[in-house]
């Protein structure tokens, strides 16, 4: 099942894809980065998956440890690695990924939508298998970014599912309570017609000894 169908199925609007980009002005301070980034998201955007996320695993493990002089790409590597995935349907692969651009003390080079992609993505991912965890997604998702009509309808779409499920689950405990009783009156029913007949043996046999 491909993700669009995914989605499809469930109600919900696509996904965020497709590389992401530092905010306008922004470069990385090592300009060696920019041309195998710009060959990755070219790899992503060709639709060869696969090959994008080796691209990005590549650059990460790539990536200098210099906390004094960082290199900004990191945290969109992690994010772009993550949609990678994401079409290849590694959901739990590509959560990670996401979850790392979110937690990368490089992140405050994107503002708060960037960052709500993250998350709007998460909750989409995880949709059917873990409604839960997606509608807290989202939600984050919403929390930096209030107007994102998209995680908006998806958040809307998951609520009312999830009330749909209790309604059902509440109807189908208040079928059982009622065929529980029902069973119940029934078997007490067979106790009283089985008490009846055993008194008017016991009437019949009293009558034929008198006779």
């Amino acid at each position: 099942q491909t993700l669009a169908d995914l989605t499809r199925a469930l109600g919900l609007l696509l996904l965020v894809f497709g590389p992401l980009s530092l905010l306008h002005g922004q470069s990385s301070p090592l300009t060696p980065w920019v041309q195998p980034e710009k060959e990755a998201n070219e790899l992503y955007n060709e639709g060869t998956y696969d090959q994008a996320a080796e691209a990005y695993r590549g650059l990460l493990q790539r990536q200098p440890v210099d906390q004094d002089n960082p290199n900004q790409t990191l945290p969109k590597l992690w994010f772009n690695l993550g949609n990678s995935l994401a079409q290849l349907g590694d959901t739990e692969k590509a959560i990670e990924s996401y979850d790392a651009f979110k937690e990368s003390g490089l992140s405050q080079a994107f503002d708060p939508t960037e960052l709500s992609k993250a998350d709007y993505n998460k909750g989409t991912l995880l949709a059917q298998q873990d409604p839960e965890a997606a509608i807290d997604a989202l939600k984050q998702a919403l929390k930096a970014n209030p107007q994102d009509p998209d995680a908006k309808h998806n958040l809307e779409m998951l609520l009312q599912q999830q009330q749909q499920q209790q309604d059902q689950q509440q109807d189908n405990q208040n079928q059982d309570q009622n065929q529980n009783q029902d069973q119940n009156q029934n078997e007490n029913q067979d106790q009283q017609d089985q008490n009846s007949d055993q008194n008017q043996d016991g009437q019949n046999q009293d009558s034929e000894q008198n006779q």
